[in-house]
């Protein structure tokens, strides 16, 4: 099995969108909030820290509520950042409870540090 270790650090903008009828209004608010780490898988085993990802598993990291993060975000802007890994990967980022989609957010090769945002 291979592991990976991530740390995730929450960038300088929380996105929020008005939902009117059931559907997205074409504008959106942002909410500023300090950078800060959300999480870090290289930390003590909790559920914002390790342990480190395991290939081809899911995990989930609620982060409403957290580090500023108001219940009502609907995107979160974050840096996400892959630690010397022991292989060759791919990391995939999206919302609990949505498929995987296709496309990684960042891909990375054994014993080097990458750095990618998403929302």
């Amino acid at each position: 099995m291979r592991l990976r270790r991530i740390a995730i650090v929450v960038a300088a903008v929380v996105l929020m969108t008005t939902v009117a009828t059931g559907t997205m209004t074409a504008a959106a608010e942002g909410q500023g909030v300090p950078p800060q780490r959300v999480l870090d898988t290289r930390n003590a085993a909790g559920p914002y820290g390790g342990p480190a990802l395991a290939a081809g598993a899911d995990r989930t990291f609620p982060l409403a509520g957290r580090c500023g993060i108001p219940s009502s975000a609907r995107a979160v802007s974050v840096n996400v950042t892959v630690v010397q890994p022991s292989s060759s990967g791919d990391l995939r980022v999206f919302a609990a409870g949505d498929p995987a989609p296709i496309a990684s957010v960042l891909a990375y090769s054994a014993n080097r540090t990458r750095a990618n945002n998403a929302i």
